[in-house]
Order: structure tokens, then C-alpha cells, then sequence
């Protein structure tokens, strides 16, 4: 069914973004800058590091677009477990646990 594969990819893409977030704000923590975050070239970091200070976050991604991307996956969960469960239901197939 395309709805389900098309939920799927948004959720498989939403969960990426998280994982990257979290992952530049980790190493900013540790490193007090960008540079040597996941293979990016000299002149990225510098200047994401400048816009860092430049709007004086501690962090590059802050805890409300990290809050805001997990409500959107929360929120997609429900609706891909509807349209799976109605899927089941039309093909006379059950899941069992």
C-alpha cells in the first residue's frame, strides 16, 4: 500500500534527522566545536560554530527543534499502525504475538 510505505519513509527519514541532531549537538558538548563532526569540510563547522555563538545557544540543535522532530514522529506512529491494522484487516490476514 503507497500510504504505508510513504508514513514508513517519512518515519525511517524523521528518525535519521533525530539521530543526526543529536549526534552534532554530542559532539559539540564534547568538542566545543563542529569541526570533525561526520567527515565536513573546514569551512561548514567554522561557520556553524560562528551562528552557535553568533545566537548564543549552547548546542547546534536546540531541545525545542529536537522536542518538535519527535512529536512528528510520535505523531506519524499512530497513523502507520492504523493504516497497517486496516491493511490486515481487508486481507484476512492476522498478526499474532
Amino acid at each position: 500500500m503507497q500510504a504505508i510505505d510513504d508514513l514508513l519513509e517519512q518515519i525511517k527519514n524523521l528518525m535519521a534527522v533525530q539521530a543526526r541532531m543529536k549526534a552534532a549537538n554530542k559532539h559539540y558538548r564534547k568538542n566545543g566545536t563542529m569541526k570533525g563532526f561526520e567527515g565536513r569540510e573546514d569551512w561548514l563547522p567554522t561557520s556553524w560554530d560562528a551562528g552557535i555563538k553568533y545566537d548564543g545557544r549552547k548546542v547546534p540543535y536546540p531541545p525545542s527543534k529536537l522536542a518538535k522532530n519527535g512529536a512528528a514522529i510520535r505523531r506519524l506512529k499512530p497513523k502507520l499502525q492504523k493504516l497497517q491494522d486496516q491493511q490486515m484487516e481487508g486481507s484476512g490476514e492476522y498478526a499474532y504475538a
